[in-house]
This record gives structure tokens, sequence and C-alpha cells, in this order.
């Protein structure tokens, strides 16, 4: 089966999403792809996705507010390094 879109979106992160969404809204016929099922996002230039990747991941091995902060924090911390 071939299907067809106006718009194909290469990004699952802020950008990509808000831009399908929108384009959606317009009445496009919008695709949406990201690397894999579990990428929420690539690699920003600003770093403001790695605390949330970070957020989700410490929330996926069920890890408690201190530990989840200790690791965004971390993260932060690196990013600015």
């Amino acid at each position: 089966m071939v299907r067809t879109y106006d718009i194909l979106v290469v990004c699952f992160g802020v950008a990509g999403k808000t831009l399908a969404a929108k384009m959606s809204q317009l009445g496009e016929k919008v695709a949406l792809v990201a690397q894999d099922s579990k990428m929420y996002s690539g690699t920003s230039i600003n770093f403001a996705s790695n605390p949330t990747k970070t957020k989700i991941g410490a929330a996926e091995q069920n890890l408690g507010l201190p530990e989840t902060k200790a690791r965004k924090d971390g993260e932060t911390t690196r990013s600015r390094e």
C-alpha cells in the first residue's frame, strides 16, 4: 500500500510535533517520523530536551523524585560545561 502526504516531518522533538500539529490543523496530510519508537527527540542545539529525556528515562526506571532530580541536575550541569 502506497501512502501519500503533503508534508514529512523528520523529528519527534518539540519543534517537529508543533509543526506537524499546525500543518495538520491547516488541512495538510502530515507524516511524523522518528528514528525509533523510543526516541523522544533529537539532539537539541541548546540542550533543552535533554533534561526532559532524563526525566522520562528516570520515570521508566521507577526512580524516586530525589534520584530523578539528581539525574536531571547532572545532565543540565554537563550540558553547560
